[in-house]
Parts: C-alpha cells; structure tokens; sequence
C-alpha cells in the first residue's frame, strides 16, 4: 500500500446485511494517508501505526458512509 492511492474497497457485487439496513448493490473505497511499519524482509514485520479515510455507499444513494481508521500512537 501507498499513502496518498485511493483503492477499491467493495466491488458491489455481494449484497450486505447490516443493522436495519440491506444493500442489493455496494460501492466503496478507501485511501492511506499513514502507515509507518518496521522489520520484516522486503514485507511489513510490525505495524506501528496506520490512518486511512472510508466511502461506502449502499444502492447508488446519493449519501454516503464516510469516515476515519487510525491505528497507533
């Protein structure tokens, strides 16, 4: 992953289920903007610390599901 990329998150190809709510179509992304990691050979050996910002939208509605993952210090 690399900070700053918008990547695909749903491909609206599997209906969700959630709290009163069902989506027959889905469509979602999410971009990194952190992520500091150490150790591993050529891979990630221990996350220290990640944000990335969430969309997620259920049946073309026009609103939208947004928000923040941060994970660290």
């Amino acid at each position: 992953m690399q900070t700053g990329v918008i990547y695909d998150a749903v491909d609206g190809s599997e209906p969700v289920v959630g709290y009163a709510q069902s989506c027959n179509t889905t469509l979602g992304d999410f971009r990194v903007d952190e992520m500091s990691a150490t150790g591993g050979d050529g891979g990630i050996g221990t996350l220290e610390s990640f944000t990335a910002a969430f969309t997620f939208t259920c049946d073309g509605s026009p609103g939208a599901l947004r928000g923040c993952v941060h994970y660290g210090p």
